[in-house]
């Protein structure tokens, strides 16, 4: 499902911040929108084009519906066994790459990126953005103590709360100050392309030994038999692979990927996705 821009009601996470005597959104809900397409999915994505172009996707869908900015990453690592389609995956360079195409794209479209801190943070991901020149401000839990917020500190990015309060260097964060209009959306075809694009190029090839001609998809730990294709949906941590001839992991069940899959696993098409896990 991906929500039209005129779809505004439905934005219920967002934080507001005056600068300036200007009211300025940020969405910070921002995969929510776009729901096969998590950053799980993008992190598997070994293309920095598209994965740029996704993020243009995403600038002009949040701008023009009168957001400024979006939460564009929770700056975290997945942890080993344990799938969060809210993270990139386990490598802090591979994650920094992918966020810092989502970012450019999302800037070259009028939107400004934040990272979210909330979930959690790993120093590792965002000193390897900072070393990609990505100083994006962190949103950041009211709650923290001193303690907490002077460690946050030491990375000089400013930080936000949940509250929409900037505690520091607010002359840092600098929004756009042009707003695209209705018709700088992109037509819901092309969305849909983009989506289906990425759907593909996430395709990873686990495991393989011989070809298949049929398949069985799984989501969730199960016994199944040997003589088939195994397609995974999303959590690549629900089967042993090594039991199995074919295991592929993918993104969506949606025809055009099985289709795709499918050929993938009969030796007629090549999986393009990266293991991010």
């Amino acid at each position: 499902m991906i929500f039209l821009a005129n779809d505004i009601s439905c934005f219920s996470n967002e934080i507001k911040i005056n600068k300036n005597g200007k009211d300025y959104l940020i969405e910070t809900d921002t995969y929510y929108h776009f729901a096969e397409i998590t950053p799980f999915c993008l992190g598997s994505v070994n293309n920095p084009s598209l994965v740029k172009e996704f993020g243009k996707l995403m600038g002009k869908y949040f701008a023009t519906s009168g957001y400024a900015a979006a939460t564009v990453a929770v700056p975290d690592l997945l942890k080993s066994g344990v799938y969060d389609g809210n993270l990139f995956g386990t490598s802090p360079y591979l994650v920094a790459d992918t966020v810092k195409n989502l970012a450019e794209g999302m800037i070259s479209s009028g939107l400004m990126p934040f990272l979210d801190t909330r979930p959690g943070y790993s120093a590792d991901v965002i000193n390897a953005l900072m070393s990609r020149k990505m100083y994006l401000p962190l949103i950041i839990k009211d709650e923290l103590n001193n303690e907490e917020i002077n460690k946050l500190k030491k990375f000089q990015l400013p930080l936000i709360t949940e509250k929409g309060k900037v505690i520091y260097l607010e002359s840092d964060i600098r929004f756009p100050e042009w707003k695209r209009e209705m018709a700088d959306i992109l037509p819901k075809e092309e969305i849909e392309n983009i989506v289906t694009e990425i759907l593909l190029k996430s395709i990873v090839l686990i495991r393989k030994t011989k070809n298949f001609d049929d398949y069985e998809i799984i989501s969730s730990s199960t016994e199944i038999s040997g003589n088939k294709a195994i397609f995974i949906l999303n959590n690549p941590y629900v089967l042993d692979v090594k039991k199995y001839g074919c295991v592929l992991l993918l993104h969506s069940n949606k025809y055009s990927v099985l289709e795709y899959a499918g050929k993938v696993a009969a030796g007629l098409n090549t999986a393009e996705g990266r293991k991010n896990w």
